[in-house]
């Protein structure tokens, strides 16, 4: 089965995007005072692929109603960010193994504190909780509990060395687990990494980058799991203020810990671009080559070549255009006597029209579009189309 999340493309970008910021801003001050923030959110989505079937295609319409609270706390020299977003789900046609409602606990904190002119650490956490009980018919079991907990944290440090020379540590740790032990058995997974990168100033706006990264994957079914290093150097440019680009190239290597899988190694190449082009247009972009953690069950990793991009367009000042779109061709090798290898080719596009009508109220139209054609014969092709309207209130 192949994972798409329904808001990874955008979410995946947006943090690029705030990476990239972040370079461009080493050390920059903490917004000062505190302030606690609310909005409730509706919104209706109408699919002619309810289940992303490749044949058996079943219309729906799913209502969301999403509230969210956040507090964000601030100085010269500290921020704090803490939000709980729960999203309460109704579904107009479940399938025979789906609720006609679900609900997902979603919660986060980031912070960040400047222990020195020279030295700055750090911190966040996202958890999400679903709860997804198992459905029984006539005291037959139709679909085993999908109830899981998924949990993402990390931890950073910035440190400029000398004058021209900053190193950058990061630490990440995200688990997922899920209550029944057969969904378990095939979807419980961790994944834990750990990045330090070096930048040297050549001049005001051209720096050097030495990378290393090593990423460790794990599963209860341990002839999946295996570890990845990645050595790269690069080059990164600082256009304006608020847009920053860079260039790495190095070598991959993955070793498994399943005998019958050799370890190789593979070039591994990465471009982004991203930030605030003007007042009213933000961009990132990202195209890449590499491996990763496998998309379609029960394959350990894939080779992959990607291109992924979001823009932010404020058309007036009260109309935001958003955009999102993901291409990426996977390769999956084969394991002699267990799985054929094969090919996967990913398309994704979203758009967004968000109108303000008031200060504190916007409705929005959207429309997504999935394309999967996988021949790998664990995954399957299929055609998805979403369209969605929905309103926020904020307060």
């Amino acid at each position: 089965m192949i994972r798409i999340n329904s808001v990874g493309v955008v979410a995946g970008l947006v943090c690029v995007s705030l990476a990239m910021e972040g370079a461009v801003a080493q050390g920059q001050d903490g917004q000062e005072g505190q302030a606690l923030r609310g909005s409730v959110g509706v919104v209706v989505e109408s699919t002619d692929n309810r289940d992303a079937s490749p044949a058996n295609e079943q219309d729906n319409i799913d209502v969301f109603l999403r509230p969210r609270a956040e507090l964000f706390l601030g100085s010269d020299s500290s921020f704090l960010e803490l939000y709980y977003a729960p999203s309460l789900r109704y579904r107009s046609e479940p399938g025979d193994d789906q609720d006609e409602t679900g609900l997902l606990h979603s919660a986060g904190l980031n912070g960040k504190y400047s222990l020195s002119e020279r030295m700055r650490v750090r911190a966040g956490d996202v958890l999400s909780i679903a709860d997804d009980p198992q459905i029984e018919e006539s005291g037959r079991i139709m679909r085993e509990d999908h109830t899981y907990t998924d949990n993402t944290v990390h931890g950073g440090m910035n440190y400029d060395v000398l004058k021209y020379s900053n190193i950058d540590l990061l630490l990440r740790n995200q688990i997922r687990r899920f209550d029944d032990e057969v969904v378990a058995n095939r979807s419980d997974e961790d994944e834990t990494s750990i990045r330090l990168q070096h930048r040297y100033s050549l001049t005001a706006t051209l720096r050097t980058l030495l990378t290393g990264e090593y990423r460790m994957y794990s599963y209860v079914e341990d002839i999946r799991d295996f570890d990845s290093v990645v050595t790269a150097i690069g080059l990164e440019n600082v256009f304006s203020p608020t847009t920053v680009g860079s260039v790495s190239v190095g070598w991959q290597t993955r070793e498994y810990d399943n005998e019958l899988l050799d370890g190789e190694g593979k070039p591994y190449v990465q471009a982004e671009l991203g930030g605030r082009l003007n007042a009213d247009l933000r961009i990132g972009m990202v195209a890449g080559y590499g491996l990763r953690d496998a998309d379609a069950y029960p394959y350990a990793s894939q080779e992959y070549t990607e291109a992924r991009g979001y823009a932010d367009a404020k058309l007036t000042q009260q109309l935001l255009l958003r955009l999102a779109a993901t291409y990426r061709i996977s390769t999956y090798d084969e394991v002699s006597g267990l799985l054929a290898g094969g090919d996967e080719t990913v398309m994704v596009g979203d758009a967004e029209l968000a109108f303000r009508l008031a200060d504190a109220f916007t409705v929005l139209v959207g429309y997504r579009i999935e394309d999967i054609d996988a021949d790998t014969g664990v995954g399957s092709s299929y055609v998805k189309n979403t369209a969605r309207v929905g309103a926020s209130v904020q307060f």
